[in-house]
């Protein structure tokens, strides 16, 4: 109804304070989520032809950048922010369900990893193991992998390093291990000599371990185990994190509410998505913020493998550098007793490039290879989870024969006895003066 029914319109607008138009002007209408876009995407193209044009940049990388930020204008809508009234039961259920045990996150092979994990394993999110070179890296992922399937879940292994057939041979070893352990437990007797993958990739294994490596993993032992190389045919090619979510997608979609496992091995070979030349930093952060997110929607644990970077090898490797856990008041238990870490950041931020890496993950875990110790049989990894969102950081060391590891009887009590006997390094104090450890702590 007119302010004035004297006014004319033009004159009633000019009291709301709305703009007239002048004459032989039209009306503005107000610009759309869509038309915004069109605006910014031809401003972009111009934006990019000049630079082309002024020998800024080369046509290939251009044409990409433009491909990523077109993705993000045509998915410009505006923000929908939803209440969290709606999660409140679904979380209360899900509460219920882990607490009578009939939700459970995905367990590992080894009891003294479980028994450091929230849960006794790893819950939907994501988590990140950071090894060097012949830390066992690989091994360690196919292991969880062949563990998480035998307990019903689907794994997606995303191989940027290894080949399929590699892969088979170290799963074949991984499951004859398991049943002639089981089966020589059972019987009260010695288990036989574990095959070693390379030998059957290589063609060095007898026929007995092939025929044992073929009844230890039939044809059908990996329908819900998928390989990606990458690639338009997953045989190779790059991998991206956009093939992360879209993987995630169709593993959810294919396997319903199976737990889902889904390990990248490793997270310095992820390409960035649409062919743009990302920096291997922001390929990274981007994967590893794609992980979190795609764990998140879909209720997948998803693992990446990490390398360390080469100037922090001697964090990893040295016996200085993160105390660790007590073996027991009179220091003569024939295990562990309990294992904590007094300064967990020390092992944070190891890997290649790391940042975006420790604030996306919801657990960090560091494979510390030791230095030869005579003291100590064998070749123990001791795995440090430095960084634990709903749980407290600790370690556990694990047997490492080249191929696979296996617990230690002593839940680690030697590598604790060889370390603490190692000379300690002293600590600078105010003044020049100097002081070494006066506790019990072990030393990495």
């Amino acid at each position: 109804m007119p302010l004035d029914p004297d006014l004319e319109p033009d004159d009633e607008k000019h009291a709301r304070g709305e703009d007239i138009p002048t004459k032989g002007e039209q009306v503005k209408p107000p610009e759309t989520p869509a038309d915004k876009a069109l605006r910014e995407s031809f401003a972009l193209i111009a934006r990019l032809k000049a630079e082309h044009d002024a020998g800024k940049g080369e046509a290939k990388d251009l044409i990409a950048r433009f491909k990523l930020a077109a993705m993000d204008l045509s998915a410009a809508e505006p923000l929908q922010l939803r209440a969290a009234a709606p999660h409140i039961t679904a979380a209360m259920d899900s509460f219920d369900a882990r607490g009578n045990k009939t939700e459970l996150p995905l367990s590992t092979p080894w009891p003294d990893l479980n028994e450091q994990l929230p849960g006794g394993g790893y819950w939907p999110g994501c988590h990140v193991l950071v090894g060097g070179t012949g830390a066992g890296k690989s091994a360690w992922a196919l292991q969880l992998a062949m563990h998480a399937l035998t307990d019903g879940a689907a794994v997606y292994y995303a191989a940027l390093e290894l080949d399929t057939k590699q892969i088979i041979a170290r799963l074949a070893a991984e499951s004859d291990a398991q049943l002639t352990q089981a089966a020589a437990r059972k019987a009260g007797k010695r288990p036989p000599r574990p095959i070693s993958w390379s030998s059957l990739y290589t063609g060095e294994a007898s026929a007995e371990e092939r025929m044992r490596a073929r009844e230890a993993l039939p044809a059908g032992a990996l329908a819900n185990f998928t390989i990606d190389h990458g690639g338009d045919d997953g045989e190779g090619g790059d991998w991206t994190p956009g093939r992360m979510r879209d993987a995630a997608a169709a593993m959810r979609k294919q396997h319903g509410d199976k737990p889902i496992l889904m390990i990248v091995d490793f997270l310095q070979l992820v390409a960035s998505d649409g062919g743009s030349r990302m920096e291997l930093r922001e390929r990274i952060g981007h994967a590893a913020k794609t992980a979190r997110a795609v764990a998140q929607r879909y209720g997948a644990t998803v693992m990446l493998i990490s390398s360390v970077a080469r100037d922090k090898y001697d964090d990893v490797s040295s016996f200085q550098g993160l105390k660790a856990a007590r073996i027991g008041a009179d220091r003569t238990a024939d295990q562990v007793v309990e294992r904590y870490l007094h300064s967990p950041d020390a092992l944070v931020g190891l890997g290649k490039e790391s940042g975006e890496i420790e604030y996306a993950a919801d657990s960090v875990t560091t494979a510390v290879t030791l230095p030869r110790v005579p003291a100590l049989a064998g070749r123990p990894v001791v795995f440090v989870t430095a960084k634990l969102r709903a749980g407290r950081p600790g370690w556990c060391s694990l047997q490492f024969d080249g191929s696979r590891f296996t617990s230690e009887p002593d839940r680690g009590a030697g590598v604790l006895r060889a370390m603490n006997d190692q000379p300690k390094t002293p600590k600078a104090k105010p003044g020049g003066q100097s002081n070494a450890d006066d506790d019990d702590n072990l030393k990495l």
